[in-house]
C-alpha cells in the first residue's frame, strides 16, 4: 500500500496514476497482481481492467518482462491535507508449487491532470484503462513487445513511433488511437498518403482530408494504369461548388471513401499541414492485393501504388526481401523537388532505407500475387537514404540550380546484364525537370545492377536523359562506394567527348527542354589487351605498354598514356587531353581520323575502318604523339 498526502493546497478531483509491474514467469503457478485505491484505507475500489495474471505455464526461456498499466481516477474530493491509498495485491490463481516473482516500479501520479500522460520506453504489454489519454510525443518511441489494451485514448503525435513486435495482432479495447502526421502545405502539390489505422475515413466527419476537394483524392488501379476515385458508386459530394455523382467507370472497386490497409493515396498539402488519422491502428499481418497491367509488357505497366500500414517505420530492405513478386525498389513522390514540380526517390533493399508511418509510395509487381507487411518489417528507426552492403555502387545525377534527378549503378556478382527482377528497378518519368535513368533496351532503370567487368574487358551502360529547359545542364557522379580501382567514364557521343566521371563532371548545353535517348553512355571497367607500341619510331612517346588492368590510380599517373582493343572497341586514352586520333593501314593509307578534346576516346566497331595489321596515331595537345601497331579482325 503507498499512502500520499495532499500538499498541492488545493482539493484533488482527479488522477492519473501509471506503473510498471516486472514478472519473472519461471514457475509452474499462476498469480495474480492487481491494483485498487482508497481514500480511508478501509474500502477500496478494485480497478479490475487492470488486473494482470501471469501464465501458469512456465516460460521456457524466463526472463523479467515489464506489463505498463495506466489509469484516470475521476470522481475523487481529496481535501488540502488529506490522505489517498493506492494497493496493489495478489493471489494464486493456478497450478501448484512455488510462485512466480513480481517487482512493481516506476509509480507516477498526476494530479488534476489537464492533458495527456507522456509515454515511452519498451513494455511487454500495455494497457490503457478507461477515459485515460497518453501521448507520444514527437521523435519518442513506444515499444510494445505484446498486446495493447486501450479502453482510453493513445495520441501518436508527427516523428513519433509505436511499434509492435508480436507476430500476431492480439490488441483490444475499446478506445480510440490519433495519429498525426506531417504533410506538405502547398494545396497544388501531391503528396502520397498510407493509413496507419484500418478503416480511415478520408473525407466527412473524421476524415483525414477533410477540407480537401474530394476530386482531387486519387487511388491508383494497377489493372490499366489509370487514376481512379476511392469512393463507392453513386456517392455524391460537391467538388469546387459543383454537385458530382460518381459513376462506376469512374471509381476503384472496393473502395468506400476509406483507406484501405497497405495502399497509397494521392492527395494534396493543406494549409494545416498535420493530417490526424483517427480509429484503431494496424497491427500484425497486412495483406495488400496487387495486380498487373493490361499491356504484358515487364516493368513497363505493373506500376502499384502502396504504403506503410504500421503507425512506425517499415524497413523497406525487409519489406523487398519479405517480397520477392516485386522489383527490387520502391519510389517515393516527393512534391518539392525540380524546383516544386515534383519528382522520385528510388531505393532498393541494398538501402538502409525507412518508410515513415503514413508514407505512400510506387513498386513494381512482377506477379499479380499480394503485398505482404508483417510486425517483422516494422522499425523504430527513422534514418534516411543510406547505403549499408558491400557490393560496388556508383550514385549519378544530373541537374542545374533549378532541378536535379538520380541513377545509380551496381556491379554484383549475383545480377545479370540483362533484365532481372530482383536487381534493376524502374524509372519512373518525373512530372517535370529532369528525368536520369540508365537503360537496357528501351526500358529505362533508376537502378541498374551489372555483373562486373572481367579483367582486361569493359562494359557500357547507355544511358536515357530528358532536360526541361533550354540552359546549361550538368552530369556528376555524386558518391561511390566500394569501387575498388574499376575505370568509370561518360561517353558522350554527340561530341566524342570521354570522361572520367569519378573525377570530373559533365556539362552540357540545350536550346529546349530534349529528350536524349542515345547520346550518353557509361563505360565501366576499361580492363583490355594492350597494343604493342610501333618499335624503333622515334615519335613514340609510351615505351611502357603492357596487358595490364587500368585503374584510376594508372590514369593519374603522370606518364600515362595508351592505345588498346577491348572487344570490338579501339580505346585511345590519357591522362592529358588527347587533340586528334588516326587510323592508317599497313601501306599508308588514312583510314579514320577524328579532332576532339578529350582524356578518353572509344571508337565503337573498329573494324569498319582498318582490318588486319593497322597503324593507331594518339595526338595529344601538349604536343606528345603516340604510335602503335594492332591487328584488327
Amino acid at each position: 500500500t503507498l499512502k500520499m498526502q495532499n500538499q498541492t493546497g488545493n482539493a484533488i478531483t482527479s488522477m492519473y496514476v501509471s506503473y510498471m509491474v516486472y514478472v519473472y514467469n519461471d514457475q509452474a503457478r499462476s498469480n495474480s497482481f492487481n491494483f485498487s485505491f482508497s481514500d480511508d484505507d478501509v474500502s477500496y475500489t478494485n480497478i479490475s481492467e487492470l488486473d494482470l495474471i501471469s501464465t501458469e505455464v512456465a516460460d521456457v526461456s524466463p526472463s523479467w518482462k515489464a506489463y505498463f498499466r495506466i489509469a484516470l481516477l475521476t470522481g475523487l474530493n481529496v481535501s488540502s491535507g488529506d490522505y489517498f491509498y493506492l494497493r496493489w495485491f495478489g493471489a494464486d490463481v493456478g497450478g501448484g508449487g512455488s510462485r512466480d516473482e513480481f517487482a512493481l516500479d516506476d509509480i507516477s501520479v498526476n494530479v488534476n491532470p489537464s492533458g495527456s500522460f507522456s509515454v515511452n520506453g519498451t513494455c511487454e504489454e500495455l494497457i490503457v484503462g478507461t477515459s485515460a489519454s497518453i501521448v507520444i510525443n514527437p521523435s519518442t518511441i513506444l515499444t510494445v513487445n505484446n498486446n495493447i489494451v486501450n479502453n482510453g485514448t493513445v495520441t501518436i503525435e508527427n516523428d513519433a513511433q509505436l511499434l509492435q513486435t508480436a507476430a500476431t495482432n492480439t490488441n483490444s479495447g475499446t478506445g480510440t488511437y490519433i495519429v498525426k502526421r506531417t504533410g506538405g502545405n502547398n494545396s497544388s502539390e501531391y503528396n502520397i498518403w498510407s493509413s496507419p489505422l484500418s478503416n480511415q475515413n478520408l473525407i466527412g466527419v473524421g476524415g483525414v482530408f477533410t477540407g480537401s476537394n474530394p476530386c482531387d483524392i486519387y487511388v491508383f488501379d494497377a489493372s490499366n494504369q489509370k487514376w481512379r476515385w476511392p469512393y463507392a458508386v453513386g456517392f455524391s459530394t460537391t467538388c469546387m461548388s459543383n454537385p458530382v455523382t460518381f459513376q462506376s467507370q469512374q471509381v476503384l472497386a472496393g473502395h468506400n471513401g476509406n483507406m484501405l490497409p497497405g495502399w497509397g493515396y494521392f492527395a494534396p498539402g493543406a494549409a494545416s499541414s498535420t493530417r490526424q488519422f483517427l480509429g484503431t491502428i494496424n497491427n500484425g499481418d497486412v495483406v495488400r492485393s496487387m495486380q498487373l497491367g493490361s499491356n504484358n509488357v515487364q516493368g513497363w505497366d505493373d506500376w502499384n501504388l502502396l504504403g506503410n500500414p504500421y503507425p512506425s517505420s517499415l524497413n523497406i530492405n525487409a519489406f523487398i526481401n519479405g517480397n520477392s513478386h516485386i522489383q527490387n525498389g520502391v519510389h517515393y513522390y516527393d512534391a518539392s523537388l525540380n524546383s516544386g514540380n515534383g519528382g522520385y526517390i528510388t531505393v532498393n533493399n541494398t538501402d538502409n532505407d525507412f518508410a515513415a508511418s503514413g508514407q505512400g509510395f510506387w513498386v513494381v509487381a512482377t506477379s499479380a500475387n499480394n503485398a505482404n507487411f508483417t510486425n517483422a518489417m516494422r522499425s523504430n528507426s527513422v534514418a534516411s537514404f543510406r547505403s549499408s552492403n558491400q557490393v560496388p555502387v556508383a550514385y549519378f545525377s544530373v541537374g542545374n540550380t533549378k532541378a536535379a534527378d538520380h541513377t545509380r549503378l551496381y556491379l554484383d556478382e549475383m545480377a545479370d546484364d540483362g533484365w532481372d527482377n530482383r536487381f534493376d528497378v524502374s524509372k519512373l518519368d518525373n512530372p517535370a525537370g529532369y528525368t536520369f535513368a540508365s537503360k537496357i533496351q528501351d526500358q529505362k532503370l533508376a537502378i541498374q545492377s551489372v555483373v562486373p567487368p572481367a579483367p582486361k574487358q569493359f562494359k557500357i551502360t547507355h544511358l536515357f536523359l530528358e532536360v526541361f529547359d533550354a540552359g546549361v545542364h550538368t552530369i556528376r557522379m555524386d558518391s561511390i562506394k566500394n569501387w575498388n580501382n574499376i575505370g568509370l567514364f561518360l561517353i558522350d557521343y554527340k561530341t566524342s567527348d570521354t570522361i572520367n566521371i569519378v573525377t570530373n563532371s559533365y556539362s552540357f548545353s540545350s536550346d529546349s527542354a530534349q529528350k536524349y535517348d542515345n547520346r550518353f553512355a557509361l563505360l565501366v571497367g576499361l580492363m583490355p589487351q594492350a597494343i604493342l607500341p610501333l618499335e624503333g619510331s622515334p615519335e613514340t612517346v609510351d615505351t611502357n605498354a603492357k596487358p595490364i588492368e587500368t585503374s584510376l590510380n594508372d590514369f593519374n599517373n603522370s606518364n600515362y598514356a595508351r592505345t588498346y582493343i577491348a572487344g570490338e572497341n579501339l580505346v585511345f586514352e590519357s591522362n592529358k587531353r588527347i587533340s586528334r586520333v588516326e587510323i592508317y593501314s599497313i601501306n599508308g593509307q588514312l583510314e579514320y581520323q577524328n579532332t576532339l578534346s578529350s582524356s578518353l576516346y572509344v571508337l565503337n566497331n573498329v573494324s569498319r575502318y582498318c582490318s588486319g595489321v593497322c597503324i593507331i596515331s594518339m595526338h595529344l595537345e601538349n604536343g606528345e604523339i603516340h604510335r602503335s601497331k594492332a591487328v584488327i579482325y
